[in-house]
């Protein structure tokens, strides 16, 4: 009787085996697990540039140290107030300043012929440089004088109150060559108003400067109306000149007229 119980026990357990493995649902799809973030890579900076050779610079590299040159100078002195003319000519476009300790007194880049240089300033008396270089930057060959001027020759004089005076100018390459002077004589210490004046239709900018002794006392462009000229300033009794001209050195026809306040 055990011979015959005991298979049949053993097929009961297969069935159900089978049947626990074989189940008419579809099996669940497999579980995909999430993926790992990937950590984005850093670039990898470049290497930093060499170091310039001297005379060149590399795009990027450190900074270079170079040694630049003064401006070449020639010491000059003034021996008493006045006018004086420093030209700088050479090619191929020479440029000028005129130094008194660390104050440029005047420059200057195409006054003189052509493309030379040339300054006309009054100046006190005293130790001054003139320094010249190339307009670029560039290699120059060129020379430099300056000279002491006389005074331009006045075409008139002019009393204070009294009638004003027309006075012509011509044109010029620089302010001194377009200019005109008149003598002016104070007799009575006092506050004066001089107005230089053109036209309203004539296109003109009157400029005036009254100077002294190779000192200029004062000088103006547009404080009169319009582009006039006025200078309202103490004078003290002696001999001055009024030098006149057109803003941008045309020929112009100025009036001048001097009163004390």
């Amino acid at each position: 009787m055990s011979h015959t119980k005991f298979p049949a026990r053993l097929a009961s357990l297969t069935i159900v085996a089978l049947a626990l493995g074989c189940g008419s649902e579809a099996s669940p799809a497999p579980v995909v697990a999430p993926a790992t973030p990937t950590t984005p890579t850093t670039p990898t900076a470049p290497p930093a540039p060499a170091v310039s050779p001297p005379g060149t610079l590399v795009l990027g590299a450190p900074a270079s140290t170079v040694a630049v040159p003064a401006v070449p100078a020639y010491t000059f002195n003034a021996d008493h107030a006045g006018e004086y003319q420093v030209d700088a000519t050479g090619t191929p476009d020479v440029q000028l300043l005129v130094v008194q300790g660390d104050r440029v007194v005047a420059e200057d880049s195409d006054s003189g012929d052509g493309t030379n240089a040339r300054v006309v300033a009054f100046l006190a008396p005293g130790s001054y440089e003139a320094r010249v270089f190339e307009w670029r930057g560039r290699a120059l060959t060129g020379a430099t004088q300056v000279t002491a001027l006389e005074l331009l020759t006045p075409v008139g004089a002019i009393a204070p109150d009294g009638a004003a005076q027309t006075v012509s100018t011509p044109a010029g390459e620089y302010r001194r060559a377009a200019s005109a002077e008149l003598t002016l004589d104070i007799a009575t210490a006092g506050n004066y108003r001089i107005d230089a004046t053109t036209a309203p239709d004539a296109g003109r900018d009157a400029e005036v400067m009254i100077h002294r002794d190779g000192v200029v006392v004062a000088e103006d462009s547009d404080s009169g109306d319009a582009n006039n000229a006025q200078i309202t300033h103490q004078l003290e009794p002696g001999s001055y000149r009024l030098r006149v001209r057109d803003w941008v050195n045309r020929a112009s026809q100025i009036s001048v007229s001097v009163h004390r306040l």
